[in-house]
């Protein structure tokens, strides 16, 4: 993530002075500025740097009126528009929610598999993972046919593995060891 965008994030957050319903508000109006960010069209625009930064704007004045975004908001996507960097916006959004999931305590993730995880399966796993980061998890599942079986959970730097495919290199690793000790010997 950016620098930038951090710093973006906490500016706004420290408009918000430790007010979490107001923080929530402003993360609903940057939303809708992200979700302009996932649509083709738009995001083609938004991305570009040969686009007009008058065409730039006007997507994004169209997203802070659907977000009702407050004058924090406006101001700070005004400076951006100003300095080009349009493109930083999904980031600021991200690091803007990292702060008030931070606050709250949670920590989000994602879980990736071959199938569906049962509901049990994602409840034993977000409580063990709650265990071990001392948060409350939230988890988002993805669907990866590619993995061959198993799973792989990552809550921020933190990586579960327990995927097939890295089982498999386990034991191909293993046994490339004992052949070059025996080959050794």
């Amino acid at each position: 993530m950016s620098r930038v965008a951090r710093r973006y994030a906490k500016a706004l957050f420290k408009l918000a002075e430790g007010n979490l319903k107001e923080a929530r508000q402003t993360l609903s109006s940057l939303e809708v500025l992200e979700d302009l960010f996932e649509i083709k069209d738009s995001a083609k625009i938004l991305n570009s740097p040969v686009m007009p930064s008058g065409l730039k704007r006007d997507i994004l004045d169209y997203g802070l009126k659907v977000g009702q975004a407050g004058a924090n908001v406006i101001q700070i996507v005004d400076y951006i528009v100003g300095t080009r960097r349009e493109s930083i916006i999904p980031k600021l959004v991200t690091a803007f929610r990292d702060l008030i999931d931070s606050s709250e305590g949670i920590a989000r993730g994602q879980v990736t598999s071959t199938v569906p995880l049962s509901q049990p399966e994602k409840d034993l796993l977000v409580a063990e993972l709650k265990h071990l980061l001392h948060k409350d998890v939230i988890l988002k599942e993805m669907i990866d046919p590619n993995l061959l079986g198993g799973m792989v959970a990552q809550v921020g730097h933190f990586l579960i593995d327990m995927s097939l495919k890295t089982k498999l290199e386990g034991i191909g690793q293993h046994v490339i060891q004992n052949q070059i000790e025996k080959a050794s010997h």
